[in-house]
């Protein structure tokens, strides 16, 4: 019999197999642009097999943990904005998704009606239990989520994740470190169409949500010591987007899980205005965000079958960042940003024990 430790260390593995899997990440070669349909077919269907038989270790191993949990419920009501990416979405998930199979949700400024022209596409996919159970609607189910990502980059050529992915057997042990509960607070649902109620039982996550801060600190560090400035609008909206995501992981790695919106003015009291000031930066660059995609993109996100196609592009190649937005990447802002995780990390997880 696992220990609860190991259980939840088998869940946050299997967990991290099933977004993978559900955003196409498996298919490899440069987002399977170098491979048949007939290929990624039939990977999908042996990577699908591997996948069930995980859950059903995974439901047989949570299901013999003992520990105390928080029973929350969370009443989500029907999407019924007019954003053309989202609707054109449910439109496709009605027509090649069965309803029964996944439920969908629109979280984050689409969700809230306060997008502006930074905003990306910030999608929940909960994957129900049944389909999990069978290796063939889950790999059918997989594949057509991989390809809906086409919709997303329509709206966002520099869209940098796909769908956040829960499997509904997670929800009796749900880990607030994957998707914080407060976003279901705020989000809506795009499948099924109406309002219902999302039954949740938390489990203890602490060294998760603290190990979830830790990851990017690094990735902001790792790449800004070594030199590796934005070259483009894709890695820089990548690293403001790493850089405003982290109050919201501070807080919550403390106890305050909250809403990215308020974490702001939540976590500034925190800091000196010397350590903060990267972040007011940041968010000074999404409201003056001038990004326009290109005639490439436009092409690659109408009319070519890959939907990683030109994700690939705005990666390798890109368009250069713009006079306006170049003024604000000096030398002060790449040390402000190391100051900033320099006291986020001091403030935020040195001394704090490290649970799981």
């Amino acid at each position: 019999m696992r220990s609860d430790a190991k259980t939840f260390a088998f869940q946050r593995e299997v967990h991290r197999d099933l977004g993978r899997f559900v955003n196409g990440q498996w298919i490899g070669r440069r987002g399977g642009l170098l491979v048949t349909p007939k290929q990624v077919r039939h990977k999908a269907h042996v990577y699908a097999a591997y996948l069930a038989r995980r859950y059903r270790e995974l439901s047989k191993a949570l299901s013999s943990a003992a520990l105390k949990r928080t029973a929350l419920a969370k009443i989500v009501k029907e999407y019924r904005g007019r954003v053309e990416c989202l609707l054109s979405l449910r439109d496709y998930l009605n027509e090649h998704i069965q309803m029964e199979s996944v439920r969908v949700y629109v979280h984050g400024s689409l969700a809230t009606g306060e997008e502006i022209s930074y905003s990306d596409v910030d999608l929940l996919v909960v994957v129900r239990s049944s389909v999990l159970g069978n290796a063939t609607r889950l790999a059918e189910t997989a594949l057509r989520l991989t390809q809906a990502r086409r919709l997303i980059v329509r709206h966002d050529v520099l869209q940098h994740h796909g769908f956040f992915v829960l499997s509904e057997v997670e929800f009796d042990f749900y880990c607030n470190a994957y998707f914080p509960h407060v976003l279901f607070d705020h989000a809506k649902a795009l499948l099924p169409h109406s309002e219902h109620t999302l039954r949740i039982r938390l489990r203890p996550s602490c060294g998760e949500e603290q190990e979830s801060l830790a990851r990017m600190l690094d990735a902001i560090e790792g790449k800004l010591r070594a030199g590796r400035y934005p070259r483009n609008y894709y890695e820089l909206k990548l690293l403001l987007s790493q850089i405003m995501l982290v109050p919201s992981l501070y807080l919550q790695a403390r106890g305050q899980p909250v809403f990215k919106r308020d974490s702001f003015e939540l976590a500034r009291s925190d800091f000196t205005p010397v350590e903060w000031r990267v972040v007011d930066v940041a968010s000074q660059m999404r409201l003056e965000w001038d990004f326009r995609p290109n005639l490439l993109s436009r092409f690659l996100t109408r009319y070519w079958p890959s939907p990683f196609a030109v994700t690939i592009y705005q990666k390798k190649i890109g368009q250069p960042v713009s006079p306006k937005m170049g003024r604000y990447l000096t030398d002060s802002f790449y040390q402000g940003a190391l100051r900033f995780v320099a006291a986020v990390r001091a403030k935020g997880l040195a001394g704090r024990e490290r649970r799981s």
